[in-house]
């Protein structure tokens, strides 16, 4: 079973918490992403401005005010509209 037919809420899981809602263990966690939780939250953030350049998406996606966000997509959102433009 794999998200999202499976009741825990949780970002990663593995064949046993897949099953139950407890989290994967620390262990798991440092062996497959030995960065911190911060990075990769900043990863996927400059990811999805990257692919979406959405403001309001980033808002609702990380949490974020509008003005963070903006301020995250600002660099992405004007290139995505120049490869808009492009494609036009």
């Amino acid at each position: 079973m794999a998200w999202p037919y499976t009741a825990n809420l949780h970002l990663f899981l593995t064949r046993r918490t897949t099953i139950s809602t407890t989290p994967v263990s620390r262990a798991w966690l440092d062996h497959r992403y030995p960065c911190s939780s911060h990075l990769l939250r900043a990863d996927r953030l400059v990811d999805e401005a990257r692919t979406a350049g959405d403001t309001r998406m980033i808002c609702a996606l990380f949490g974020l005010t509008f003005n963070t966000a903006a301020r995250n997509t600002r660099p992405y959102r004007d290139a995505a509209a120049v490869n808009v433009l492009e494609v036009c």
